[in-house]
């Protein structure tokens, strides 16, 4: 039963539990999918790790550490790069984007601080950012 909007359904559980890494000693004594429903409830609503619900029944730091943990193991690139390229072999595409494009702006920029340039075209200090980034055979947005 969904206690949160964010919390995983059964279908999505079945299809990123596979990436979740199997312990080596005795098994968790932690539902790795309620573990999976706190990080993805902080992520969505941008609460602090203190103020997570209490219908999640453990700590606020286990789901902290596991996020982190899994970071490090490389769990969310390896399930991001799977979920890509599912969604892009039901869309009827190559597994793989063969192309990207990045494209950058200028925007006027004060001399109060920050980052920035002269742009010898507009006469004017400017800051300027990337829009895109191709990383794996994934597209990032940057902000």
């Amino acid at each position: 039963m969904k206690r949160f909007e964010t919390d995983l359904t059964d279908e999505q559980w079945a299809e990123i539990q596979q990436f979740i890494p199997k312990t080596r000693t005795k098994p968790r004594s932690i539902d790795m999918r309620e573990v999976l429903n706190a990080i993805l409830y902080v992520l969505k609503t941008g609460i602090q790790w203190r103020f997570l619900p209490k219908e999640f029944l453990f700590h606020y730091t286990t789901a902290n550490k596991y996020l982190r943990h899994f970071q490090s193991l490389g769990v969310w690139d390896a399930m991001l790069q799977a979920l890509v390229k599912k969604a892009r072999k039901k869309a009827k595409r190559k597994p793989y984007p063969t192309i990207g494009i990045i494209d950058s702006q200028s925007v006027s920029h004060s001399n109060a601080g920050g980052i920035s340039g002269y742009d010898a075209n507009k006469k004017k200090r400017v800051s300027s950012g990337t829009s895109l980034l191709i990383r794996k055979g994934t597209c990032w947005w940057l902000l």
